[in-house]
């Protein structure tokens, strides 16, 4: 078949095969049926399932009722495929994220993030095997599908799982990882129901610690990350201090000054301070070994729990004063760090608890470059 231009020339029509226009067909019903499930999805979120009648979710869609029911069969089809994805991703998600973490008690604050982020929309998976659904006015998981109750499962086994990895790695005084997952889960449920009031505004970081804090309380779990082997910092007792005759006199001053001036609560790791320089090699800065931190140098560390890279400076006070990624000998992080070689790990007070830092490189030390003046 041809056609003619208006010079009267002879052109060929382009021939449109069936499997080409089956495929964009194809193509183009997917995407249609993606944005049905996005816009339908939040008329759920927003109404709930009792109230989103099969007119309203049509509606919302730009679509007739009937197409509702070509493409999923009922109200019921189509929410089972909208809760279908949602429990997908999140499943994902645990899978790849969570289940990698150092410690169980960091997996739990991440998982306590992704829920709180989502809960709204996690929400229309997971009320349906919660005590709401007795109701009637949901449908029932089997219902829905025979595939709903399986993805529950997996969903708790694999926070089952973090419990289990955290009592393998010593880090909790109980066997019962499954009665650990459902109770997390019912304290995730009770408080977001209880917070999703409009006057409610706390940041999600609160809400995060707040949870965590109540589930360790009332599931009797007591976090033991120092027994992981990974968490073994370097007692002072063990540790070879190497000092200048200068350094020594300079932070002996520091610490006399600091019992003088400083707070009761500061004297604990004043002592660790004290022990390490009594024992300290006060050597010549030329055999000082140069995978030893000493004052002045640089060094990137490894948070144990965050898995985070800090590039910290061990300063004399006032000089920490100047820069704010310098830390002092006489604060606690400082106080562990002198003396300490590359691969070790320290641990030390921080707020309420125990912080981890493994010394991964030293950036720079002032008697391997040369530099005997500072």
């Amino acid at each position: 078949m041809f056609v003619y231009d208006d010079d009267l020339q002879e052109r060929p029509v382009p021939r449109i095969t069936k499997s080409s226009t089956k495929a964009k067909r194809s193509q183009d019903k997917e995407r249609r049926r993606e944005e049905i499930l996005l816009v339908t999805e939040h008329v759920f979120r927003e109404k709930g399932y009792p109230v989103a009648t099969t007119d309203m979710l049509a509606e919302a869609a730009g679509i007739s009722v009937g197409t509702i029911y070509n493409l999923f069969g009922s109200k019921e089809g189509l929410y089972a495929e909208i809760i279908r994805r949602i429990a997908g991703e999140l499943l994902a998600r645990v899978e790849k994220d969570i289940l990698r973490m150092a410690t169980a008690e960091k997996a739990i604050e991440e998982l306590l993030k992704i829920r709180l982020e989502d809960f709204e929309r996690h929400r229309l998976f997971f009320i349906l095997f919660s005590c709401e659904n007795a109701s009637g006015v949901y449908p029932t998981p089997e219902q829905l599908s025979p595939e709903m109750v399986s993805l529950h499962y997996r969903y708790l086994d694999l926070v089952k799982q973090v419990f289990l990895q955290g009592m393998e790695r010593g880090e909790f005084d109980t066997t019962d990882a499954l009665h650990l997952a459902l109770s997390l889960e019912g304290t995730i449920t009770a408080f977001m129901n209880y917070w999703s009031r409009p006057e409610q505004t706390e940041p999600l970081a609160t809400l995060v610690n707040y949870i965590r804090d109540t589930f360790f309380q009332r599931s009797g779990l007591r976090s033991k990350p120092a027994t992981d082997p990974r968490f073994r910092g370097t007692p002072v007792e063990e540790r070879s201090v190497y000092l200048s005759k200068f350094d020594t006199e300079r932070i002996k001053e520091l610490i006399s000054v600091a019992r003088w001036f400083g707070k009761d609560e500061s004297k604990s790791h004043l002592d660790e301070l004290e022990k390490a320089i009594m024992r300290g090699k006060i050597v010549s800065p030329k055999t000082v070994p140069g995978d030893v931190i000493t004052m002045n140098s640089k060094m990137e560390l490894r948070d144990m729990v965050s898995e985070t890279i800090l590039s910290r400076k061990l300063a004399f006070p006032v000089d920490a004063a100047k820069d704010e990624d310098s830390i002092s000998i006489l604060e606690p992080m400082g106080t562990a760090l002198i003396g300490c070689r590359v691969g070790d790990i320290v641990e030390f007070a921080e707020g309420d608890g125990k912080r981890f830092l493994r010394v991964e490189k030293l950036l720079y030390q002032p008697e391997s470059a040369g530099d005997f003046h500072l």
